[in-house]
């Protein structure tokens, strides 16, 4: 059915008029978007996509030392594994999503898995707050809480030390002796704390698949922005990289500033003396980092004024090696991070990491995204164009047909 022409007429306007309309940037963010995308970079220490492999050479201490949520499988090799032991967001049990759903100090949607290597037991320690595993726990692990601890499957061959609580979705355990407890037939030393069965613990693992798209979006977003009409991203080249500063290359939508820098793999390869990237007082800065670094060596990065308003990129990154520490957060939903030289000083969400070094929290995103919203301006031309044909047709003569 062939629409009025009065309201045909204002739709042809309003759709003119929004082609006309200044654009925010090419990919749209929404506000939950947004909300998720900064409670992720602001509470976690380290998001991945798939596994972790938490390494720990030679006796050393391994840390992720604020919270991870792990999407695949969590494996901890060696004696001293650790996660969320110091600096741990206000050292506080639970983080809160901005839909209300509460984290662990360690999610794993997968399983946790121990390797002793040259210890009996992997010793793995959760400083502050609760673990929840939606899988089972595996092989030789001690397992020391210092919070509650909830896993949907099964749980044979772990130790439980120090838990405050021990809940499963499991119908039964084995053993109720005081001196001797056990919880599905594994050990713990926790007085007067006894197990709770058939619990429902779905709730600690919220938005599964979101939270990994969110990531994917996130990484995919920022990358347009140096395309948008109106910016004009600086490029940063291999070679003396002393130290660069961010200029306002884009202003958002509530007027907040964004540095916007380009570069590549190979590039950030090639720099010499690189002391970082300086935020120069923008609400925060990206470097988008194009191609794949299967064949580069990040240089080291040391900590600078700023680095935690600042996100590096690496949007087509499928493998990330560095040669020493790094500072700023890394954005990489597709890498693996197979080799570190040094520590991680930021929040770090990637695709899976096999990690030798220390995630540290020092330089967890400090920056305010909300200015990648746009405004609604685009919607109210195009239903101020509708309204007017309304008008319009409201105000027609009787009689006369459209």
């Amino acid at each position: 059915m062939m629409l009025p022409k009065s309201l045909r007429l204002g739709l042809v306007t309003g759709l003119a008029l929004l082609a006309l309309a200044p654009r925010a940037h090419a990919l749209t963010f929404s506000v939950a978007d947004i909300s998720y995308d900064n409670a992720l970079l602001s509470q976690f220490n380290l998001v991945t996509i798939g596994n972790l492999t938490q390494s720990s050479a030679s006796g050393a201490v391994n840390t992720v030392a604020g919270r991870a949520i792990i999407g695949g499988n969590a494996t901890f090799v060696g004696a001293n594994a650790s996660v969320c032991g110091t600096n741990c967001a206000g050292n506080a049990s639970l983080a809160v999503d901005p839909t209300g759903a509460k984290f662990s100090a360690l999610t794993v949607f997968g399983n946790v898995v121990g390797t002793s290597g040259t210890s009996a037991f992997t010793n793995t320690t959760i400083g502050a707050g609760d673990v929840s595993v939606r899988g089972s726990t595996t092989g030789n692990l001690n397992l020391n809480s210092n919070g509650a601890l909830r896993v949907a499957g099964n749980a044979a061959g772990t130790k439980v030390l120090d838990a405050t609580a021990i809940k499963t979705t499991q119908s039964s355990f084995a053993g109720t002796s005081s001196a001797s407890r056990s919880f599905l037939g594994i050990p713990y030393t926790v007085a007067g704390v006894a197990p709770q069965v058939n619990q429902t613990i779905a709730s600690v693992f919220p938005f599964a698949s979101t939270y990994q798209s969110e990531v994917k979006q996130l990484a995919q977003g920022l990358a347009t922005l140096p395309g948008t009409p109106g910016v004009s991203a600086q490029r940063m080249t291999g070679g003396d990289g002393v130290f660069f500063t961010a200029v306002n290359d884009y202003t958002g939508s509530n007027g907040l500033k964004y540095g916007v820098v380009t570069t590549t793999t190979a590039d950030l390869a090639g720099m010499t003396n690189f002391k970082g990237v300086d935020n120069n007082s923008n609400a925060a800065t990206f470097v988008i980092v194009s191609g794949d670094g299967a064949n580069y060596t990040l240089p080291n990065l040391n900590s600078y004024a700023g680095a935690n308003k600042v996100i590096f990129d690496f949007v087509d990154a499928t493998t990330l090696k560095f040669a020493g520490n790094w500072s700023g957060s890394i954005l990489a939903p597709l890498a693996n991070i197979s080799s570190m030289g040094g520590a991680l000083d930021g929040s770090v969400l990637v695709g899976s990491i096999n990690q030798s070094q220390a995630l540290t929290a020092g330089n967890l995103f400090a920056g305010d995204l909300t200015g990648l919203i746009p405004e609604p301006a685009s919607l109210a031309v195009l239903g101020a164009g509708l309204a007017a044909a309304a008008l319009a047709r409201r105000r027609r003569p009787k009689g006369h047909r459209l």
